[in-house]
């Protein structure tokens, strides 16, 4: 194995395929959160293996091609590339389907600029597709000030009525959120 030469002169692009070749090279451990989720855009557990005390990171797929995908993983937290070792290894790893991307309405936190996102599917009911249009702007991202209108929606996703005719509890069904513990990895040594 020829060791890797670390140069603080890498670009983006040098440093996204490091993290590639290092999920092809080291055997992790790969399992999905939830049985019965959707079948490739759900959350998964990622260890890696042969080494004692691995940490498990957190991977939420939301995408086949496109870096809104998120790992609790110290590297995603701190690199701003929108991909790390754990991500490349799941994208390795699923069986590809039709869609690229989650049939599910995601909120997420943007890479290098830190603010909400929520991201609609092209195939979302009418009825919630009608509910989020007056929290998004023009180009599908949350309306700015993004902190008050995310605080907004989730206030008005809470209080909608049982049974409303505009369909706004049928968003919860699609609406998947962050978990609570997202950016802690389990207890270890640290090794990724």
């Amino acid at each position: 194995k020829v060791k890797e030469l670390v140069s603080w002169e890498t670009s983006d692009t040098q440093e996204i395929e490091r993290r590639q070749r290092r999920a092809l090279e080291e055997t992790m451990l790969i399992k999905p959160v939830e049985k019965g989720a959707h079948p490739i855009f759900q959350d998964y557990l990622v260890a890696r293996t042969g080494i004692d005390n691995a940490l498990t990171y957190r991977v939420e797929l939301r995408s086949l091609t496109k870096t809104t995908n998120t790992c609790t993983c110290p590297d995603f937290q701190k690199n701003f590339l929108g991909t790390c070792k754990h991500i490349e290894k799941v994208l390795l790893t699923v069986k590809r389907g039709k869609s690229t991307e989650s049939p599910f309405v995601e909120l997420f936190m943007s890479v290098g600029t830190i603010e909400p996102c929520l991201t609609v599917p092209a195939e979302c009911a009418p009825q919630v597709k009608a509910f989020l249009d007056k929290f998004l702007d023009a180009d599908g991202k949350l309306r700015s000030p993004r902190w008050n209108t995310l605080q907004v929606l989730l206030r008005d996703v809470e209080q909608a009525p049982p049974g409303n005719s505009q369909g706004h509890p049928h968003l919860l069904g699609n609406l998947r959120l962050p978990p609570h513990d997202a950016g802690k990895g389990t207890p270890g040594t640290g090794s990724q």
